[in-house]
């Protein structure tokens, strides 16, 4: 059996020095120990609850617990101070703990307040609203009006900003769309007089024109040569001489007159298939260009697209971000009415 426990002289006030000793010198368990024995003596002994909080909290005395970062109210010793200590106590240890929660208060408050002011140096909606709802709620009436009035400016202007950004995107993105159709018009045009002229043969009349020629040369002395037997009543002297100056000369000029129209004929028919081909060739080169134009414009569809959507999703993030401020706003229009 420990002497100590039934020895006359140990008291209450005897075993809470010990504490203060073990607390001093960081003993902390055996302060939390003779605690115990002291509230085996009195349950209701409220300083040996005060040493059993600092035992738990291993500070060395009670000034130390105002130098806490923290409250220390949700501790179960605190509640037995607040139950059996004296007046003056309690009073004591609510006040360092009100003391604690009033500086972690301000600082906190002065940590939103320096951060509002950062975020007040940004031209963000977004930002600007957070430093709105910080200044309201820290009743700093004239940096909030502030935010307020930057926030409508700043609004107004990325909006007008953003809107015409986006119907300049889309008017351009629609007027590509119209020039390509209209090329993919014009190049189809092409590609179908490539496709009913290539391989087209150019009908070769050079014969035909000659064949012609020589009857129509033919005729045209026969038919000379009958009106003047029929005019005069020839001798043979006279039709001999007829034979030799409008018979015969009739034949070379027949043949050349076939020779040259066949030649003729020869040089436009092979002038209309270079023609052809020409045309062909060109109507060729313009329906590439036509489709190089058409992809480039696709193209630049494309990134003209791009823009717009990402035009289109900057203005939402806008609308989203000042229906942030108008919420925060609404909720103060509320508490104030």
């Amino acid at each position: 059996m420990n002497n100590t426990e039934t020895t006359p002289f140990v008291t209450e006030a005897s075993l809470l020095k010990r504490v203060q000793v073990f607390l001093e010198d960081g003993e902390f368990d055996r302060a939390d120990e003779y605690c115990e024995r002291v509230l085996d003596m009195n349950v209701e002994n409220g300083e040996a609850y005060l040493y059993k909080l600092l035992a738990s909290l291993r500070l060395t005395k009670k000034q130390e617990l105002s130098d806490l970062n923290e409250p220390f109210d949700s501790e179960a010793s605190y509640a037995k101070i607040m139950r059996y200590g004296n007046a003056q106590l309690k009073k004591e240890i609510a006040d360092i703990n009100a003391s604690i929660i009033a500086r972690l208060e301000e600082a906190e408050k002065k940590a939103m307040l320096e951060k509002g002011l950062q975020l007040a140096e940004d031209d963000s909606v977004a930002s600007l609203a957070e430093a709105y709802r910080i200044f309201t709620r820290a009743d700093n009436t004239e940096k909030a009006e502030e935010c307020k009035a930057k926030i409508e400016q700043l609004y107004d202007e990325n909006y007008n900003r953003l809107f015409m950004l986006a119907k300049e995107k889309e008017q351009a993105i629609n007027d590509l769309k119209y020039q390509n159709s209209t090329d993919l018009a014009e190049r189809e045009d092409y590609d179908r007089y490539i496709k009913e002229n290539h391989g087209k043969k150019v009908f070769d009349y050079s014969l035909l024109v000659a064949i012609c020629v020589c009857i129509t040369c033919i005729v045209l002395a026969a038919v000379n040569v009958r009106n003047f037997f029929l005019a005069t009543e020839l001798s043979l002297k006279t039709a001999a001489l007829c034979f030799f100056t409008r018979i015969l000369p009739a034949f070379p000029i027949t043949w050349v007159s076939t020779v040259l129209s066949f030649i003729i004929s020869k040089k436009i028919v092979k002038k209309q298939k270079k023609n052809l081909l020409e045309d062909i060739g060109t109507a060729a080169d313009r329906a590439r260009e036509i489709a190089g134009k058409v992809g480039r414009a696709e193209s630049e569809t494309l990134m003209l697209q791009k823009e717009l959507d990402e035009a289109l999703e900057a203005l939402r993030k806008l609308n989203a971000e000042y229906d942030v401020f108008l919420a925060e706003k609404e909720k103060e229009n509320i508490s104030q009415a």
